[in-house]
This record gives C-alpha cells, sequence and structure tokens, in this order.
C-alpha cells in the first residue's frame, strides 16, 4: 500500500501545513547563512506556526486544563488566600542534604517551604497588579507623545530598549491589571503564580460578574495590608513642557513612579 493512501485527507492536511511552515523555516536560516554576518542585520520575519501539530497525527492532543464554573473557581481561590500579614522567611530554605533525616523532617521542612512560597507569590500578585498599572499608565502618556509626533518608535520597540521587556508580557500584565485591580486588597492575598492566574482569566472575568455576592467577597479586605496600595500612584503628571525640555519624557515619568512605589513598599 502507498504510503499516502494510509493517511485520511485532513491528516494529508496537517501534513502540508506543518512542510511548508518546516521547509519555510529551514529555507530562511539557509540564506542567513548564505548571506553571511554583514548582510544578516536584521532577524527575517519566520511563518506562523501551524495551527494544529504533528503529534495531532498519533492521537496526543495536548490536555487542556478543565474549566472551572465561577462558584468552582470562586471556592478554589478561597484554599489560596494565605496570611500576608508576616513576610516570607528565607531561613526556611537554608539547609543542608544531612538535616534531612527522616520522611517526617522531610515533610515538615517541605510545608514549611511551601508556605512561604505563597507567600512570597501573593506579594508579587500585588507587584504584578501595580505594574500592570502602571505599564497602562506609561502607554497613555506614550500614544499621547506618538499621535503629536513626539514618539518614533513602537510600544514594542520602546518598550524593550527602556524596560527589557516585550510587548506580549505587558499586555499580560495589564490585562490582569484591569481585571482585578478593584479587588487588589483581597487578591493580594493568593498564593499562586501569575501564569496560573493569567491562564484562568477567562475564568475570572465569568467569576465576577457571576453574582453579587462573589463581587462582594472579593472586594472586601480580609486581612490588614501594610501597603496604601489605592493611594500607591496618586502622584500626577504635570502640563507638558516646552518641546526643548522633553527629552526622554516618558523615560522621566516613568522614573517618577518607580520612585513613588519603591517609597512605599521599603
Amino acid at each position: 500500500m502507498d504510503q499516502q493512501s494510509e493517511w485520511s485527507a485532513d491528516q494529508l492536511s496537517i501534513l502540508s501545513e506543518n512542510l511548508s511552515y518546516y521547509t519555510t523555516c529551514v529555507n530562511i536560516v539557509k540564506r542567513i547563512h548564505t548571506e553571511g554576518p554583514a548582510e544578516s542585520k536584521k532577524l527575517p520575519k519566520f511563518p506562523s506556526l501551524p495551527k494544529r501539530k504533528l503529534l495531532s497525527l498519533y492521537g496526543e492532543q495536548a490536555k487542556k486544563r478543565k474549566m472551572m464554573t465561577p462558584e468552582e473557581l470562586h471556592q478554589y481561590l478561597i484554599t489560596k488566600e494565605i496570611d500576608v500579614t508576616k513576610t516570607a522567611r528565607k531561613e526556611v530554605f537554608i539547609f543542608s542534604a544531612s538535616d534531612i533525616t527522616t520522611p517526617d523532617i522531610a515533610v515538615a521542612k517541605l510545608q514549611e517551604g511551601y508556605r512561604q512560597i505563597q507567600r512570597q507569590e501573593a506579594t508579587s500578585m500585588c507587584f504584578n497588579l501595580q505594574y500592570g498599572y502602571l505599564l497602562d499608565v506609561t502607554f497613555e502618556l506614550y500614544a499621547k507623545e506618538k499621535e503629536s509626533g513626539l514618539q518614533g518608535q513602537t510600544w514594542d520597540d520602546w518598550l524593550k530598549q527602556n524596560i527589557g521587556i516585550s510587548s506580549s508580557y505587558s499586555r499580560k500584565l495589564r490585562e490582569i491589571s484591569r481585571l482585578l485591580r478593584p479587588y487588589m486588597l483581597r487578591v493580594s492575598t493568593l498564593g499562586l503564580p501569575f501564569i496560573e492566574v493569567y491562564s484562568m482569566r477567562k475564568e475570572l472575568k465569568a467569576m465576577i460578574v457571576y453574582s453579587e455576592e462573589i463581587r462582594r467577597y472579593w472586594s472586601t479586605q480580609n486581612q490588614p495590608i501594610i501597603l496604601q496600595l489605592e493611594t500607591m500612584f496618586s502622584v500626577t503628571f504635570q502640563p507638558r513642557a516646552p518641546a526643548r525640555a522633553r527629552k526622554n519624557n516618558i523615560d522621566l515619568r516613568l522614573l517618577i513612579y518607580f520612585i513613588v512605589f519603591n517609597l512605599y513598599i521599603l
């Protein structure tokens, strides 16, 4: 039997899509190699990834996380609330292998270590929400200067040059900040990594609009928070300076925000 006849029309389409993608990538790399460093000053644009991967031909589809209902997510998040009135204790992670002599000691050490990691995750959650807000404010400044012709860089290039992050990462931080910042005083007690929170963004939106009771729960502060989060970024920008004084204007404003931010967290 001929090899091609073993594949269905849909499977052949997947093969063709992947063949085209990888062939194009190989040709681009070959061209870069042939042209040499003198001509390779800018990386050529690579094609978009195939929508269907080769693994799907073998029944190995990526396992999708089961979506939670609003009530299930609400209850799950409640289990992740931690005591944030204490700071993470670094000394928990200072030990030698000779200290771990029994399974009970290992379990106790792991449990305490995980509590400290969760506490640190909660602190990071607070910072990520505020940083996303800072990015939103900065983008508004950037957009105004772009519109008036004072800014020639793309937003992505500006972020990479001045901050060292990509616009896609910035977009994630801004999206989660806009979604959860109204509930910051409660959400900042969640010991969850940012990537997990971001992966649940659609479920979080559904949860927030699901019921007034859930919104009220996450709007209520349940622990004393040392940081005055709602006023952390109360600084307002002054009217635009004359053109001769506007050099690096966005950078200076961003610096002001970072100074205010650090004054509050020290």
